[in-house]
């Protein structure tokens, strides 16, 4: 009997087919991974802002919370955070800008804006939509900051 060693092309091809297969699933899902990943540090570094801000409340400022987004910037990110504070798709530092909620307690006070610009707005929480609506407490505010997952989702913080 004449015995060949070797593997047929059928098999090599279900091989080939299967290898094809499971780099196609990889080349499809890498890119959701890595925007989980990125909106999953985002929402770290928007905690730390927030947790900024309460430390910015007790140490210096008897309670009150930043009345502009000059004080924001200059005594709470560069005194609290420093100059590492950029977001992590490469856009550069995180813009951030600070609304004063005023007006009727449950109106919509602020919205988040294009990334990367965080926006945080004082005497404010979180409404439906993610977006920020007046309470009645001044020294409590949220923190907005549009995702790239979930077709531009806000996510909404409150502190």
């Amino acid at each position: 009997m004449n015995k060949k060693n070797g593997f047929t092309i059928i098999e090599v091809s279900l091989v080939l087919a299967v290898a094809g297969l499971i780099m196609l699933l990889v080349f499809f899902a890498l890119p959701g991974l890595q925007r989980s990943q990125r909106d999953s540090r985002r929402k770290d570094d928007i905690m730390k802002l927030a947790d900024s801000i309460k430390k910015y409340q007790s140490n210096n400022n008897r309670g009150s919370l930043p009345s502009s987004t000059t004080e924001l910037k200059n005594n709470v990110i560069s005194n609290f955070i420093g100059a590492d504070f950029d977001d992590p798709s490469g856009l550069g530092g995180y813009k951030a800008e600070l609304v004063v909620c005023s007006g009727n307690t449950g109106t919509k006070c602020a919205e988040a804006k294009d990334r990367p610009a965080i926006v945080v707005a004082t005497g404010a929480s979180c409404g439906d939509n993610n977006v920020a609506v007046k309470n009645a407490n001044g020294r409590k505010g949220a923190i907005l900051y549009k995702l790239e997952t979930g077709n531009n989702v806000a996510w909404c913080y409150e502190f």
